[in-house]
């Protein structure tokens, strides 16, 4: 079988202009030296289709784009003031991450998905310096789970990233780390994983940690989970009793993920000063929904006909099939799911930290998975920082800036220092 082919690498970026049913996409970014800025795309270029597929999301772009091989040429329509151009693209391999600290390898995890046969995921391992020939190990190691972004975690072009800047401080620390894409995401192939539900995510997860466990990379009795957000929910799931060195997470919760959601509006409609009878009778309206969805098993739309009076509630979150952009059964089945009881049965060291600037979780919520889990567990709330490791000077500042930003250093300080301990 032919090795998994790397992504194409057109080096543009879109942004969404006009109103929300019929957006613009004009282009915002242009990569020097990329494929597009080679053909003449300009910023300011209103992108109408790609390669024949009219553009009506970034998630179409993103999907069509990686359907191109490298070196294929294809036809980009778009709109420069009054004049219709097409410009003919010819995308490149999207190239490695440029990893300071180690060498990236390529690798490929073959998952056989439940009614879609044998789909091959990408893996992407750091090797620390010093790492033997082709890098083999054996090295202490930690798979790192994504959040709820339904994107490549590979970001090549994007090391400012935050997932990124912590992969580069724990391989510079001798941690070797392995990430592993989604179905549907970066070279990984199969459908978008935003049509699949919990289950399959959960067989394409234990597929990845048997890769994880029987990798030559890994030095077994020195290997770790990390997780933040969703993956600190995936976390218990998938270690099961695999005898992991440690477990780590970063702003999750071990609450039942209707229940956890609600926790979190409340505590976002606070930080924005909604008060009293005022957030009791949102908090009503939004808990009718979610009721309506999560636990009845409606789709947002057979939802939002059976109480029209609710259309108002979340509309960007709650769409047609979709919660949060993702097919509803993936968090109706997250809903029925005992997170609780999958922590009671960890039996390994566990990091739980709660970000004091974290506008989505309190530290309650990470302080109970101290409690429940029972192979021993530290609450540490840090200083200065969000929920995705951005350093903050408050909780208005997360609030008014929820993404992009300075990495904090402590961030990956507390992880690696929480591995490097267990190793010792």
């Amino acid at each position: 079988m032919n090795a998994l082919r790397r992504r194409s690498y057109l080096g543009f970026e879109v942004t969404a202009e006009g109103p929300d049913d019929a957006p613009r996409w004009i282009v915002s970014e242009i990569d020097v030296g990329s494929p597009a800025a080679e053909a003449g795309l300009l910023l300011g270029d209103e992108v109408t289709s790609l390669a024949g597929t009219r553009l009506e999301s970034l998630a179409a772009l993103r999907r069509r784009a990686a359907t191109l091989g490298p070196g294929e040429r294809a036809e980009l329509s778009l709109r420069r003031g009054s004049t219709l151009l097409s410009l003919a693209l010819e995308p490149s391999p999207m190239p490695p991450e440029p990893l300071k600290t180690g060498r990236v390898v390529l690798d490929e995890v073959p998952w056989a998905a439940p009614g879609l046969g044998t789909i091959r995921l990408r893996a992407i391992w750091t090797i620390p310096e010093g790492a033997g020939p082709n890098g083999v190990g054996p090295h202490p190691a930690v798979w790192i789970l994504p959040g709820a972004a339904w994107i490549s975690q590979e970001t090549p072009l994007d090391t400012w990233d935050p997932t990124y800047q912590l992969v580069e401080a724990l391989t510079a620390a001798g941690l070797a780390t392995l990430r592993v894409d989604r179905s549907g995401l970066g070279d990984s192939e199969g459908p978008p994983c935003t049509d699949l539900d919990l289950e399959q995510e959960l067989s394409m997860w234990e597929t990845a940690r048997a890769a994880f466990l029987a990798s030559p990379q890994v030095s077994r009795g020195r290997h770790f989970i990390y997780g933040r957000s969703l993956g600190g929910i995936l976390a218990p799931l998938v270690a099961q009793d695999q005898p992991f060195a440690g477990i780590a997470v970063w702003g999750t919760t071990a609450g039942g993920w209707h229940e956890a959601s609600l926790a979190s509006a409340a505590y976002q409609y606070r930080l924005r000063g909604v008060r009293g009878a005022e957030l009791e009778h949102i908090l009503e309206r939004i808990a009718a929904l979610q009721s309506l969805v999560y636990l009845e098993g409606l789709t947002p739309a057979e939802a939002y006909a059976r109480a029209p009076e609710l259309a108002d509630v979340m509309p960007e979150a709650f769409r047609g099939e979709l919660v949060h952009d993702r097919t509803a059964r993936f968090f109706q089945q997250l809903a029925h799911m005992d997170v609780a009881a999958a922590w009671s049965r960890v039996r390994c060291p566990v990091l739980a930290v709660h970000a004091e600037y974290d506008t989505l979780t309190q530290a309650e919520d990470l302080q109970r998975i101290v409690e429940l889990c029972g192979g021993g567990g530290r609450f540490v709330e840090l200083a200065g920082v969000d929920h995705f490791m951005h350093a903050r000077q408050s909780l208005e500042e997360a609030v008014r800036v929820p993404w992009g930003g300075e990495f904090d250093p402590e961030a990956a300080r507390l992880l690696k220092d929480f591995f490097l301990e267990r190793i010792s």
